[in-house]
């Protein structure tokens, strides 16, 4: 999920939208991806650089480096620069910096705005490999492969359409030849990371639910963490700055 956010606070290259001469729609604020990668790493300079000591020019140039890498791995995936999605973006990017301590609400919603600012052209029932691979609102259904409406399914509500999502606290249950929504495993039970998942506040040890670690415990890796984080030193904490190591050197410090 770490490296995942990362990438969503760096996009930037450029295709340029043209208005028709007489057209009256107005004008896109950040007609460009070059043009919304420069507000993007504005705000997030804004929010970081003082803190981690490092000068605004510097800091900028940081996260437009890091804007143009992910950016050119999205268009390599075969996605396009909305303009239209992009402010969306921007204003979450200023809510997920605001506070120091990564609220995983506010990054959810900041992640699905800012990966909408480059978008695929594959339509309903086409093959999709990306979660954006798909036009619009459609998704991809990551399991069937195919571009789908998003449609959010109950506990015990089946789950074999393309599109279909259990909600929070439930997986998608093969019962026979049929799939149905099935509450996820809780402390004690047996699981298994791919068949037998644990409800999101536990983690699978190998062998059953146990909960997840605290900071400043001991982990290997960040789904151990109850901050979603395990630093290099092999301890849970907090993450900050919306960055991979939570340190400033993402932004151009040391």
């Amino acid at each position: 999920m770490i490296r995942r956010a990362l990438g969503l606070m760096a996009f930037g290259c450029g295709l340029v939208v043209v208005a028709a001469c007489g057209d009256d729609t107005p004008a896109e604020k950040y007609p460009t991806a070059d043009s919304f990668c420069a507000a993007k790493a504005a705000e997030e300079c804004k929010a970081v650089g003082a803190s981690c000591a490092v000068p605004d020019d510097k800091c900028k140039a940081t996260r437009a480096g890091a804007c143009n890498a992910a950016a050119g791995a999205a268009t390599g995936q075969g996605r396009s620069y909305r303009p239209e999605n992009a402010e969306s973006c921007i204003a979450k990017t200023t809510i997920v910096y605001a506070d120091r301590v990564i609220d995983a609400v506010k990054e959810e919603a900041f992640a699905e705005a800012c990966e909408r600012v480059f978008m695929g052209t594959k339509k309903k029932n086409e093959a999709c490999s990306n979660a954006y691979d798909c036009e619009g609102t459609l998704v991809c259904d990551l399991d069937k492969k195919l571009c789908a409406v998003k449609a959010e399914k109950k506990a015990d509500e089946p789950c074999n359409n393309p599109g279909d999502i259990c909600g929070k606290g439930l997986y998608c249950q093969s019962r026979g030849a049929v799939k149905f929504c099935t509450p996820k495993n809780k402390v004690g039970e047996t699981c298994s990371e791919t068949d037998a998942p644990c409800e999101e506040t536990l983690r699978c040890n190998t062998t059953s639910c146990v909960a997840k670690t605290g900071v400043g415990e001991g982990c290997d890796a960040n789904s151990e963490c109850v901050s979603g984080f395990c630093d290099a030193d092999k301890k849970c904490r907090a993450r900050s700055y919306a960055s991979e190591n939570g340190t400033c050197k993402d932004f151009g410090g040391a």
